[in-house]
This record gives C-alpha cells, structure tokens and sequence, in this order.
C-alpha cells in the first residue's frame, strides 16, 4: 500500500498550518512588544515643558581641546528578568584605576526599570559615587524612566531639565528627549532654532535611535519625517554624530555622510537568556581636536571577570 499522496497532502496542511501559526505568533509577538515597550504620555510630547529648552547660555568662542568621556545607557536599575546581571564592582575598580582623565559621564537612559522611585533613588547614588570621583553625570531620559511618576522623580532626582544642552572645550551637547519614542513638535523646533544660531561642533544624545539600519526600525524613532528633519539638521549643522541607546545588544555604527554618524551603545547591564545574550560593558569616547576625530573604546566584563578594551569605532567630525 502506498502512501505516497496521502503523506504529501498531509505534510501540505501540517505546512500550511505552520504558517499560519507563525504569523499568528508574529502578530501577537509584535503587539506585545508595542505595548511593553513604553506607557506613552503623549501631553508632554506636544505640550512645552516650560522645565525644558536648549536655550542655555553656552560658549561658542572657545577652541576646540581634545579630551574624554565615559558613557554608558540601560542600566535598568530594578530589572528582574531572568538572566540579569550586573558587574559594579568591577566597573568602579575599573574607574579608579583607569590611567586617563575622564571629563564626564553621559547616560543614554533607561536606567530605571518601571520609573518606580526607589530605582530613582539608586540610580540618584550611582550619580553620586560618580560625583564623589569629580565626574559630573548628564543623564537622557529613556521610555522605561518616565513611567508612572517618572518625569516627576526625573526632575526630583536627576535634573529639572528634561532636555538640555551644554558645551564642553568647543563642543556643544544636546539632551534629547526621546522617552516617548518621538521629540514632539515644539521640541524638534527648538532644536533645529538653537542648533543652527550655534556655531560649535554638535554633539546630539538620544535614549531612542535616529535609525540605525533597516533590521532596527522597530528600535528607532518611528516618525519618518521626523527622522528627515533630524537628519537634515545634522548635516546642515555640524552635528557629527548621533548617540542611542535603546536597543541593548548596541555596538551599531551606520554613516549617512563621512561627517555625519550614529551609534547605537550596548546595554550596561549583562543578560544571559533565550530572549537575550549580552555581556556587560560600557564606553569611552574620546575627541581628538589635532584630528578632529571621535574614537569610541568599548570595555566589556567577560565571562571570567577580565575586562577587554575594544576601538570599534575613529569617526571624522565636520
């Protein structure tokens, strides 16, 4: 007896049904993340936050100097998910014997888990620890910290400000808030006013990504012709590169011009799980003004507690 034809019809409908068992797992894979992502608070996305501006006095007088500076994004203070992890220790015994100057810090965001305000309080002594080692910390929102009374706590506990700008040895850096997955009309049109009366190198400093390629849309700001207007300001502007965060496995460099970046930072935190396989690790940039260059070092805790260093990136500025 033969089951040749029977068999075929079979495997087509187990096959058919597959399919349709991995959109539907897609679909509803999709409007989980939507969902989980972020609790959008639309308001303050097109209501001016009179707390906010990037009209801050700044100097655009002075030469530019070469120096360094540490940034790291998603510590996720909080964060109970399976195979979470983090290697303090380790980052302040590297702190206090790393042989370089480190001017400041930058935080890319989401350093709270649910905007919950003991996360706030931990995050607020992590700011100081750094304080107490003459490192200023300049910190951007991220959608995971303006949860529930998250804006409230963020300028209780970190800065009044909710985006910003100030400049250092010639350089000016703008804080933007990207916490809703979008800067909002009255945000984006302050920026582009105040970036083009100033005359420094730019620096933008943003929890969500510009774009970052086309397999990290989701992760990016969602608005396209935002997006066009961000990036027309970059070029227009001497804004040379685009600091994210957001998406944790990070380490993503994509150029629209020469002079003209985005880099997307890995995770601070560790996580080894199904969902996610990613080791703990921050980053030094340092601005070399002999070459008007932008050279970011990754340092990574590896598996048995060493720490490697890593140049992945030596990009021109305009």
């Amino acid at each position: 007896m033969s089951y040749g034809y029977r068999k075929s019809a079979d495997v087509n409908v187990r096959l058919k049904t597959s399919v349709h068992q991995i959109i539907m797992y897609g679909i509803l894979l999709s409007i989980f993340l939507l969902f989980s992502c972020s609790q959008p608070d639309y308001s303050h996305v097109e209501t001016r936050d009179l707390s906010g501006g990037f009209d801050q006095p700044i100097d655009m007088t002075g030469s530019l100097e070469s120096f360094s500076f540490l940034v790291l994004n998603d510590i996720h203070f909080g964060r109970e998910d399976k195979g979470v992890y983090w290697k303090f220790d380790e980052f302040w015994q590297w702190l206090d014997t790393y042989p370089g100057s480190i001017d400041f810090a930058l935080n890319l965001g989401d350093f709270t888990e649910d905007s919950q305000e003991d996360e706030y309080l931990e995050y607020a002594d992590f700011i100081q620890d750094l304080a107490n080692r003459s490192i200023p910390m300049h910190t951007v929102a991220g959608n995971h910290d303006i949860r529930n009374r998250g804006r409230s706590y963020f300028s209780t506990y970190v800065c009044a400000a909710p985006y910003k700008r100030f400049a250092h040895k010639g350089i000016s850096f703008y804080i933007i808030d990207t916490g809703n997955r979008s800067l909002g009309n009255r945000q984006l049109e302050e920026l582009i006013k105040e970036t083009a009366q100033d005359t420094n190198l730019k620096m933008f400093c943003s929890h969500v990504p510009l774009y970052g390629s086309p397999d990290l849309i989701y992760f990016a700001l969602p608005d396209t012709q935002e997006r066009m207007m961000l990036l027309k300001t970059m070029v227009d502007e001497k804004v040379g590169i685009y600091f994210s965060g957001h998406h944790h496995s990070g380490d993503v460099l994509y150029k629209y011009t020469e002079e003209n970046s985005e880099f997307i930072f890995g995770a601070f935190h560790g996580r080894d799980s199904f969902f996610e396989s990613t080791l703990p690790r921050w980053y030094v940039c340092t601005y070399d003004s002999i070459k008007n260059s932008l050279g970011i070092t990754r340092h990574t805790v590896q598996k048995d507690g060493s720490i490697t260093e890593v140049l992945i990136a030596n990009l021109i500025m305009p």
